[in-house]
C-alpha cells in the first residue's frame, strides 16, 4: 500500500511539471529516514521548551474556571484541572523531554500529544482563540504514527522507513494546504479589492487600531509607499496560494521554508502578530526537509515556482544530459515474466554504455537488495540502476530507448517510440497491466518483496 502511495505522489509531481529523479537513491532514502528522527527529537525539544516557558500559565490552571470551554474541556468538565496545575506541568514537561530522548516510544509520543492537546484547549477556553499552537498539536498527533523501533539512529526496516517518510509528507501537506486555503479565502473575500494599491496599508492600519496605534516606523513606511508595499501584499497572497504546489516540488522546500519564516517575521513587524511556533515548524519541516535535494540551484528554484517560474524558463537549459559510460548500468527485471525477458533480450545498448548487465530480480543479489530499500516495488515494473540514479517503470523504458542503438526492428521501435517520455508514461500502464494478467494466468507468484 505504501508503494502505491509514493507512486501516486510521484505521478502528481510529474503532472505538475517537476523534472526530478524518478526514484530516491538508496543513500538518499536512508539519509532521509535518519534525518526524520533528528527532526523528531528537535520537535520534542521545542515542545519541552514551550511547556517550560508556559509554566506560569499552566500552574495557574487550577485557579481559574474556563468561561467558554472548548469541546475537549467541556467533555472532561470545566473544573477538571482545578488543583492539578502543577501535576499537569510536571507530566507534560517530563513526557515531552522523554519523547525527545526516546522518539521511538509510542507511550511518550502519545502522552505529549494529549498534554499539548488539553493545554491548548484550556488556554483557548476563555472567549478568544489563538491559532499559534494548533499546528504544533497537529504535528504531535501525527508523530504518534511514527514507527516504534530505532536501531543505529535509523528505522531498521524498509516499511518503517516508508512509514516515517509518509508521516513527514503528511505533515508537510497539511501545513501547505492550510496556507493555500488561507490565501484562497483572502482572494475570495477581497475580490477586485485585492488589486487596490493601498491593500497592505489598509491591513496594517486596521491591525494598528486594536493595538492602540503602534508607533512603529514601518507603519509610516507602508503608508507613504503604497505601490511598493502593494507589491509585497500581492507577493504575500501569491506565496500562500502556491503553497500546496511546493509539496510536490522538493527542490522548493528549503527556499520556501526560508520565505515563510521571513513572512512570519514580517507579520510581526507590520501587524504585531506572533507565530513563533510556525517559524520553528517551517524550519524543521522545510528548511531541514530530508526530501529536498542536497544541492541548491537558485535558477532551478526560480524555474520551479508556479507561474512566476515561466519567466525564468529561457535562462539555462532543461535538456537532460545523455548518460555517460563511466558507470555500470543494471536493468533489473522479473525473470518469470515472458514480456520482461523478451524485452531485455532484444535490447542492444553495448555501443552506448561501457558495461550493461541484466539482473533477474528473483535471483537476488546486492543490486536487488538496494532496490528493495527504496520506496518502489519491483513487482510493479523494471528498474534501471545507473550510478546513484534509479529509473523505475516508464522512466526506465524511456532511458533505455535513449541508450538503444536502434538496430533491428525492435531496436528501432524502442528507440523512437519511447524516446518521448510522454509516450512512455502513456504506454507503460498498459504494458504493466498485460504483464500482471499474464503472470496470473500462468500462475507465477509475485516476488517476496519485503523479505
Amino acid at each position: 500500500m505504501l508503494n502505491n502511495y509514493f507512486l501516486l505522489a510521484r505521478k502528481v509531481r510529474r503532472f505538475l511539471g517537476e523534472n526530478t529523479k524518478p526514484v530516491l537513491s538508496v543513500t538518499d532514502f536512508t539519509h532521509a529516514s535518519a534525518q526524520i528522527i533528528t527532526i523528531t527529537r528537535f520537535f520534542y525539544l521545542f515542545v519541552t521548551f514551550y511547556i517550560y516557558s508556559s509554566s506560569s500559565s499552566i500552574l495557574k490552571f487550577g485557579q481559574k474556571i474556563p468561561q467558554d470551554p472548548l469541546w475537549p474541556i467541556a467533555i472532561l468538565g470545566e473544573e477538571v484541572f482545578v488543583g492539578h496545575g502543577a501535576s499537569l506541568f510536571i507530566f507534560s514537561f517530563v513526557t515531552a523531554l522523554a519523547a525527545s530522548i526516546l522518539p521511538a516510544s509510542l507511550l511518550f509520543r502519545a502522552a505529549t500529544f494529549l498534554s499539548l492537546f488539553f493545554i491548548t484547549a484550556f488556554n483557548n477556553s476563555f472567549g478568544s482563540i489563538s491559532h499559534s499552537m494548533h499546528f504544533v498539536v497537529f504535528v504531535s498527533f501525527l508523530f504518534i504514527f511514527l514507527p516504534n523501533q530505532i536501531k543505529n539512529n535509523n528505522y531498521p526496516t524498509r516499511i518503517d522507513r516508508l512509514s516515517a517518510i509518509a508521516v513527514f509528507w503528511w505533515i508537510q501537506s497539511i501545513l501547505l494546504l492550510s496556507y493555500t486555503l488561507a490565501g484562497t479565502l483572502k482572494v475570495l473575500s477581497t475580490g477586485t479589492g485585492l488589486f487596490v494599491t493601498d491593500g497592505l496599508m489598509r491591513t496594517v492600519l486596521t491591525r494598528a487600531i486594536p493595538n492602540g496605534g503602534s508607533p512603529l516606523a514601518f507603519e509610516q513606511i507602508v503608508s507613504n509607499n503604497s505601490l511598493v508595499t502593494q507589491f509585497f501584499y500581492l507577493g504575500n497572497i501569491y506565496i500562500q496560494l502556491i503553497s500546496i504546489f511546493v509539496l510536490f516540488r522538493p527542490n522548493l522546500h528549503k527556499f520556501y521554508g526560508c520565505v515563510l519564516i521571513m513572512f512570519h517575521f514580517g507579520t510581526f513587524i507590520l501587524l504585531q502578530i506572533k507565530f513563533t511556533p510556525h517559524i520553528i515548524i517551517w524550519g524543521l519541516f522545510f528548511v531541514m526537509s530530508p526530501l529536498a535535494p542536497k544541492s541548491f540551484s537558485l535558477l532551478g528554484t526560480l524555474k520551479a515556482l508556479p507561474i512566476v517560474g515561466l519567466t525564468f524558463k529561457p535562462f539555462g537549459s532543461n535538456t537532460k544530459e545523455p548518460l555517460m559510460n563511466e558507470h555500470t548500468a543494471y536493468l533489473v527485471y522479473d525473470g518469470e515474466c515472458p514480456f520482461c525477458t523478451n524485452y531485455t533480450h532484444m535490447l542492444n545498448v553495448k555501443d552506448k554504455i561501457k558495461d550493461f548487465r541484466l539482473i533477474n530480480a528473483r535471483d537476488g543479489g546486492e543490486i536487488v537488495e538496494k532496490i528493495k530499500a527504496i520506496p518502489f516495488d519491483i513487482n510493479e515494473g523494471m528498474v534501471l540502476v545507473y550510478g546513484d540514479d534509479y529509473y523505475f517503470g516508464s522512466d526506465a523504458l524511456h532511458m533505455m530507448s535513449l541508450l538503444s542503438t536502434g538496430s533491428g526492428f525492435w531496436g528501432t521501435l524502442n528507440k523512437y517510440m519511447f524516446k518521448s517520455p510522454t509516450v512512455a508514461k502513456v504506454v507503460y500502464p498498459f504494458m504493466r497491466f498485460g504483464r500482471n494478467m499474464t503472470l496470473k494466468l500462468i500462475g507465477v507468484k509475485k516476488l517476496d518483496y519485503d523479505s
